[in-house]
């Protein structure tokens, strides 16, 4: 099975109003006394090429508020589909994609690492204008070197990464 093609684009400033849609839809089934709404990854950092899919965490207050969310997210139309490997990151996929701009959704604790990382990063990209320049055009090398393997351009990304997680003390 071919994977599928991995595209980078330029910033798009559709995404910051895409991820207001999907954030709203939610909002009307997860109250914010359970938890916040943070848009992340590159779509959320203006001028950063990125693939045009946006990333949603969804911060809950506390574990236990986990089930509750998750249900009125599947009554929504999506799916849980566990953490994928990555600890403290619940995944959610909708089933059909309706007029919903692309998405990932994911639900996180509070003061989890990868809640924590996500937001973390988001903000230094956004306070660092090189390193923000480096990683776009780190992202296009990679998709243009590796177009079909993930693990490849996610392994090329992953230095960069890792210095700045390094350099916030999030390794």
């Amino acid at each position: 099975m071919k994977s599928k093609k991995i595209r980078v684009v330029s910033h798009r400033i559709y995404w910051k109003f895409a991820f207001l849609i999907i954030a709203s839809r939610i909002e009307k089934v997860v109250p914010l006394t359970i938890g916040k709404i943070h848009h992340v990854g590159s779509t959320s950092v203006e001028g950063l090429p990125s693939k045009p899919i946006v990333d949603i965490d969804i911060e809950i207050y506390q574990q236990q508020e986990f089930p509750e969310v998750a249900m009125r997210l599947i009554k929504l139309g999506y799916q849980h589909v566990g953490d994928l490997g990555i600890k403290g990151r619940e995944v959610f996929k909708l089933k059909r994609w309706n007029l919903l701009p692309k998405h990932h959704l994911y639900v996180c604790v509070s003061g989890s690492s990868e809640l924590n990382r996500q937001i973390a990063f988001r903000n230094y990209l956004i306070a660092n204008p090189k390193t923000k320049e480096a990683y776009g055009k780190l992202k296009i090398e990679a998709a243009k070197k590796h177009p079909y393997d993930m693990d490849a351009y996610l392994k090329m990304k992953g230095e960069l990464i890792n210095k700045v997680y390094r350099e916030l003390g999030l390794d």
